[in-house]
């Protein structure tokens, strides 16, 4: 086989494996899946990626790798609050721009699935991550020196809820975009409406993940 059929057969399952964990999950989400999907045979599958581990964690690191290369440039300049703003606002709008791969960067969260950590993939995607952890510790320290974040916070607590905080927003937004018939109650205005009598519009336009960075930011400020 010449290496650029190899290249484009080793793109063609990464795209059939994007697809089919984004829809499926990291659980429940086979190598058979991905095999169908990408119009390949399993055991050709098995020749450009060992595990299902090695697949989803080369797809997640890339995704990562895109992820921090927008937030590094949103966090340059400004106080301190105003680079923690910019870096939830990006966080947001991959969620939003890029769903499927957001999705991606994410699933490892899920509790009823370990990932192995060995392996190039799941170093890149750790260095990654470590990169955020570095750019959203800065910002914070900026804002606790310049006075624009309160001093007494523990810096690695705050990351861990503003990270917390603004996935649950970003995820709670686009499953409410996809609402058709049968919204989720809590999503769901006119539920909302029957259980406390209160009225409500949806979610739209990013408002849930506008509001939760305006709160967040009023709980940093000093």
């Amino acid at each position: 086989m010449q290496r650029e059929e190899k290249v484009d057969r080793r793109e063609r399952i990464v795209q059939a494996a994007e697809q089919v964990f984004a829809a499926r999950g990291v659980t429940m989400a086979t190598m058979d899946d991905v095999a169908r999907k990408a119009g390949v045979s399993k055991g050709a599958l098995y020749l450009y990626f060992t595990s299902k581990d090695e697949l989803y964690l080369t797809l997640a690191a890339k995704a990562m790798e895109d992820l921090v290369r927008r937030m590094e440039s949103a966090s340059v300049e400004g106080s301190g609050l105003d680079r923690v703003a910019r870096l939830l606002e990006s966080y947001a709008a991959y969620a939003y721009d890029d769903g499927m791969r957001f999705r991606l960067a994410s699933c490892w969260i899920s509790p009823d699935y370990e990932l192995s950590a060995q392996g190039e993939a799941a170093q890149r995607y750790g260095d990654s991550a470590m990169r955020v952890l570095k750019v959203a510790a800065s910002a914070v320290e900026v804002g606790k020196a310049d006075g624009s974040i309160r001093p007494e916070l523990d810096t690695r607590m705050t990351i861990m809820q503003l990270w917390s905080a603004i996935l649950g927003a970003s995820l709670l937004q686009a499953k409410s975009a996809e609402q058709t018939t049968t919204p989720a109650p809590q999503l769901d205005p006119a539920a909302w409406h029957a259980v406390t009598g209160l009225p409500a519009t949806p979610f739209e336009g990013g408002q849930l993940v506008r509001g939760t960075i305006d709160l967040l930011m009023r709980a940093l400020r000093r």
